[in-house]
């Protein structure tokens, strides 16, 4: 039948077989795309039904021989009894409902059988040929009008079903889109049913291959567009074991790694085929922290669930919750662990946020209530300080107003004590407005170069007086060598005389006051002025809250001198602009040194 002798050109043998090959690689193509789903593996079948009709009526139509002709053309049309069942059970599959339909799709399949044979075994269906202008056709016998008439209803049967499906209200838009596509495929395709009429003796040119590529293109595209996989349990778990979010490995009896998902390969840096096959800790070697708790899990019985926090293969490191439990065969005996790994790392640097920002909440609640506490100290102390003054100054013009008979030696004595509390007035004044300005940054500095030596210097020389009329002996170790410092002279100076007129104050007659300049290397390069007097010293529990605003010592010689609780708080405030620390040790009852520490300019 082979032999070249056997064989003449006909070209009207090319189009039904361009046609069945077109047709087999697109049914190869949705199967190996489809990775072998059972929508792409019925579709492959349909295929090749249609390639054993064409094939066959291709070969039939170059052939000498009338009888190697009608071979070929039975053996064509019992590749087409095939295609109503191949068709109905594709198109059950593809509208999953394989389950309600299951004796319909069978007796589809039993009557195309049934053909089948007939075409095969017997003569009853077909008898002869037709000779047409293009070539030879079979001749239906008037048994063949049963499988006509079955092939229409079949096909009627399945335009029903995805017209029903086009139509039915509620259906989402994927499987609206789907059922469109394939009615339109389908509808195309059933044009070429008109073949039969060149087996009934009518003179029709077959025209199937045009219809059949254009349907089976458009099949095809559908399968692609929508991913017609069928979601069976086995299907359904390896993609639910792909795409969730946790980590699982599954680990033999013997603590190889047997199964990982995605997620793991992810969270330790590897692939599946170097994991899978190997213990955690030689697949795992970047992450051995974690392959060594896994295989501490896989020994554990009872379900275990811990955090491990270990080194991931990007160096950063991950804190992650270890979940494991066991997996029995029937006969309950273990074969398995299973192990889900969540990395937890995001979710514990938010608790650790969390914890932070709750201490810093409680922080900023305790300052706030000791602000509070502070301003009512402030309203108190303010209040007090600015009244006492103001009392005795208001005492003593009421005096003078009431008395103008006194003597003018008492006159002079009540107008020095007022001058006195003026100029005290006056000073806490200032202070106040000094601190607010500082605090609000609305303070002008004047910024220069300058030596805090000669700073220094100035001070002792306007203080010199207060010295002398308390009797204090004062010794100075500055060095005029020292570099230069950049800084404000006038607020300086006032940091200087607020340290002085408070060892005064504190040191008592007869008592020394030493003050020091010298340059400390660092890092970071400063000077260091140190201010030390031999007074009474500052309590141990005062000694970091002194430069506290309004902050006066409860004890008992501390409390009998007069003072605003300002200046030390000023003082800070200036020595901190300047890029300087301030800070105070002290001796209760031996005295007290103050440091001074500015950077070089």
């Amino acid at each position: 039948m082979v032999l070249p002798d056997h064989l003449s050109f006909n070209p009207h043998a090319l189009p039904p077989l361009v046609t069945a090959l077109f047709v087999f690689a697109l049914g190869c193509m949705v199967v190996i795309r489809e990775k072998g789903s059972r929508v792409s593996l019925f579709y492959l079948s349909y295929t090749l039904a249609v390639c054993a009709w064409l094939f066959p009526v291709s070969a039939a139509l170059l052939m000498r021989s009338e009888t190697d002709a009608f071979l070929l053309m039975k053996f064509a049309n019992a590749g087409v009894t095939l295609i109503p069942a191949t068709l109905y059970h594709f198109t059950v599959v593809v509208l999953q409902k394989e389950d309600l339909r299951k004796v319909r799709v069978r007796a589809a399949w039993a009557v195309s059988c049934f053909f089948l044979g007939m075409t095969l075994f017997s003569d009853v269906l077909f008898g002869g040929l037709y000779h047409y202008s293009w070539g030879i056709y079979l001749k239906f016998r008037p048994a063949a009008l049963s499988f006509v008439l079955y092939f229409l209803a079949m096909t009627f049967e399945t335009l029903r079903l995805y017209w029903i499906e086009y139509r039915q209200p509620g259906t989402d838009a994927t499987r609206h889109g789907r059922a469109k596509a394939f009615l339109i495929a389908f509808s195309i395709g059933y044009l070429g049913t008109l073949d039969f009429l060149p087996a009934l003796g009518v003179p029709y040119y077959p025209l199937s291959s045009v219809p059949m590529i254009c349907m089976l293109a458009l099949i095809s595209r559908a399968i692609w567009q929508y991913r017609l996989v069928d979601i069976t349990p086995a299907f359904a778990a390896r993609e639910i074991i792909d795409t969730m979010n946790d980590a699982l490995i599954v680990l033999d009896t013997g603590g190889i790694v047997r199964v990982v998902n995605r997620a793991t390969c992810a969270l330790v840096g590897r692939a599946e085929r170097e994991l899978v096959g190997r213990s955690p800790a030689g697949g795992m070697a970047t992450s051995l922290t974690f392959a060594l708790s896994l295989e501490a899990a896989a020994g554990r019985d009872p379900l275990q669930d811990f955090e491990v926090t270990c080194d991931m293969p990007d160096g950063s490191p991950r804190t992650v919750s270890l979940s494991t439990s066991i997996m029995r065969n029937p006969a309950g005996e273990r074969v398995a662990t299973v192990c889900l790994v969540n990395d937890i790392s995001e979710r514990r640097r938010a608790e650790l946020e969390r914890e932070r920002l709750i201490v810093q909440l409680q922080q900023a609640n305790e300052k706030l209530q000791s602000m509070d506490t502070l301003k009512s100290n402030i309203i108190s102390m303010v209040s007090h300080e600015l009244r006492t003054p103001l009392t005795t100054i208001k005492a003593f013009v009421e005096l003078l107003l009431m008395k103008q008979g006194m003597s003018d030696g008492q006159k002079v004595k009540l107008m020095r004590t007022v001058n006195d509390e003026t100029d005290r007035l006056a000073r806490l004044i200032t202070d106040l407005l000094d601190l607010s300005r500082i605090e609000a940054g609305s303070m002008k500095w004047q910024m220069a170069d300058l030596s805090l030596e000669e700073v220094i210097r100035s001070v002792l020389a306007s203080m010199e007086v207060l010295f002398e009329n308390k009797g204090l002996q004062l010794t100075a170790e500055l060095h005029p060598s020292l570099p230069r410092i950049r800084g404000d002279r006038d607020r300086l100076v006032q940091v200087v005389t607020n340290i002085l007129s408070n060892a005064v104050k504190f040191t008592p007659r007869g008592g020394t006051i030493r003050v020091t300049l010298r340059q400390e290397a660092g890092p970071p390069a400063q000077i260091v002025a140190g201010f030390s007097d031999t007074g009474i010293g500052i309590p141990p529990a005062h000694i970091g809250l002194i430069f506290e605003k309004f902050h006066r010592s409860d004890d008992e010689l501390t409390a009998a001198i007069e003072g605003s609780g300002l200046g030390l708080a000023i003082t800070r405030q200036i020595v901190e602009y300047h890029g300087g620390n301030i800070w105070a040790e002290s001796t209760q009852g031996a005295g007290s040194t103050f440091y001074v520490t500015l950077p070089p300019g």
